[in-house]
């Protein structure tokens, strides 16, 4: 058998052309920093007030008074967690019983309701399957017949795609 590829080499002698064929590539990388000064240069249409934010924001950056908005949303995060504290601690006897019910009573009755309701469901689905189930014999001519029909797709691709190969180039032409 032959295993010479379309340059009429064989893949031991194609392999090292290839390769220094594609070290004398030039680099696809432009280098570092090369992002930055082409999206610099590049103009991005901003509505007017969202470039005046921007431009408020730079100067509050500049001049440091960021860390004034900064702290006064971290304060602002910290006023439900004291009014929710408040409320607990103005409220500890209701919530205390309402917890004791909640494990005692609660819970139980809504864990039978969710029960009851599931196995309502898993019961009518078992009836319905159990009526609508076919016969082993059909069952296995439905799976015969998918199998004969992925042999036929999976030939037919093999006739009509070639195989993929990388030394499909032509290495005696100039580049």
């Amino acid at each position: 058998m032959d295993d010479r590829t379309m340059n009429e080499l064989t893949p031991a002698q194609e392999d090292p052309l290839v390769h220094r064929m594609l070290a004398t590539l030039p680099a696809w990388s432009p280098g570092v920093g090369f992002d930055n000064r082409v999206l610099a240069r590049v103009w991005r249409p901003h509505p007017w007030w969202l470039r005046r934010i921007e431009a408020q924001w730079d100067d509050l950056v500049e001049t440091g008074q960021v860390w004034l908005i900064v702290g006064a949303f971290a304060l602002g995060s910290l006023i439900p967690i004291i009014a929710l504290t408040t409320l607990v601690a103005a409220h500890t006897a209701e919530i205390g019983w309402f917890l004791a019910w909640l494990v005692a009573e609660g819970i139980p009755v809504a864990w039978a309701a969710v029960w009851a309701f599931i196995s309502g469901i898993v019961s009518t689905v078992n009836a319905m399957a159990s009526a609508l189930l076919p016969d082993a014999r059909a069952v296995l001519a439905a799976i015969v017949a998918y199998l004969v029909l992925l042999a036929a797709c999976a030939w037919g691709l093999y006739r009509t795609m070639g195989a993929a190969s990388a030394t499909r180039l032509s290495l005696h032409e100039r580049h």
